[in-house]
């Protein structure tokens, strides 16, 4: 739909470095590109340049373009979508009514350099417990013989299964490996498991969690006819704390859960240093990365300049309101769009602003 107010500016900045889809905010290596959108398009990168393409059939017929996003005019406003790649809000750009930063609900993905977790559960009150839901994003429904069906536990060989210790199929695994005891792997994955204990923070982490036999990943939790439970028993801490789930298709990194206590009222430090609350061992981390805070009952992540950012994933459309502006990231391009009155040129810190 025509839009007849302000032009939609597009403010794009790429990492000339193509990393795991990082944007390196301490680079001058950079390509800037200054866009003004009144009609539908959508946002493509070709190597380094980025540029707005009206026509689906020029994008299809260049196999090297990367679409980043769609542009849509809508009465007044615009609307941004993702493409291919993942969406990201730029957190250093945010502000709250506490201060710069983000305000985290259940459910969001955030990400520190390349490393990402899901904010599995949220408590501030007392009266809120820790469910069997705490790793949700992972739950799997798993099968559990019937009175006509002769199941074995592959580990303990009986084919005893009791309410509280069913026999129960996790994984992929079929014929005589098909069944094993809730208890049998729990006791198992347990012994895979590490654990460190700081002030704030409680860290669980498994390098592997996958069966040996049909090398598929075992969930965090399982669900049958309604009933969850938590494959990994985890300690529960006083209230108000966050759970921040590992996510991430990498095989060689650990899987793990950080359960983050905020009781004294400190600020908790995200990062690779060994002063970090939570420590997480990644090479696109920096060693003060982000900072968790609890305000007025709400946990807020604020970015401490770091290298590669701290991002927060976008689900849906992006809507820009008149005299309004957001930044994101599309893999190694960072793009602001504004429907401000902008001043000619652009600066490759200009853009974070």
């Amino acid at each position: 739909m025509k839009n007849s107010n302000l032009p939609l500016v597009v403010k794009a900045v790429t990492w000339s470095r193509d990393s795991h889809g990082l944007y390196d905010y301490e680079s001058r290596n950079v390509h800037k590109k200054l866009i003004q959108v009144t009609k539908p398009c959508v946002l493509t990168r070709l190597g380094n340049e980025v540029s707005q393409t009206l026509s689906q059939f020029d994008m299809k017929q260049a196999n090297e373009i990367d679409p980043l996003c769609h542009i849509d005019p809508v009465n007044t406003d615009f609307t941004v979508q993702g493409c291919s790649d993942t969406m990201w809000m730029v957190i250093r750009t945010m502000r709250t009514k506490y201060g710069p930063g983000y305000l985290l609900k259940e459910g969001d993905t955030i990400k520190l350099g390349r490393v990402c977790y899901k904010v599995s559960l949220l408590r501030s009150h007392s009266d809120d417990s820790l469910s069997d839901k705490t790793q949700d994003s992972d739950e799997s429904d798993v099968e559990i013989p019937n009175e006509r069906e002769t199941g074995i536990c592959r580990i303990c060989l009986n084919s005893d299964s009791e309410t509280a210790n069913p026999l129960i199929s996790p994984c992929k695994c079929a014929g005589s490996m098909k069944y094993i005891h809730l208890l049998c792997l729990r006791q198992w994955l347990n012994s895979r498991m590490q654990s460190r204990v700081t002030e704030n923070c409680i860290t669980y982490s498994w390098k592997s969690i996958d069966c040996e036999i049909c090398k598929s990943c075992f969930p965090f939790s399982i669900g049958n006819t309604g009933k969850e439970t938590e494959l990994f028993k985890i300690q529960k801490p006083e209230t108000p704390f966050i759970v921040l789930e590992g996510v991430g298709n990498d095989k060689n990194s650990n899987r793990g859960v950080h359960i983050v206590s905020v009781t004294n009222g400190n600020d908790i430090t995200l990062g690779r240093g060994h002063e970090a609350n939570v420590r997480i061992s990644d090479i696109s981390v920096s060693r003060c990365h982000a900072t968790l805070k609890f305000v007025d009952g709400r946990f807020l992540i604020e970015d401490n300049n770091s290298k590669f950012g701290t991002l927060v994933n976008i689900c849906e459309k992006i809507i820009i309101k008149p005299l309004s502006s957001v930044v994101v990231q599309i893999g190694r391009t960072v793009v602001s769009f504004s429907t401000r009155i902008q001043q000619q040129g652009i600066d490759s810190n200009d853009i974070m602003n």
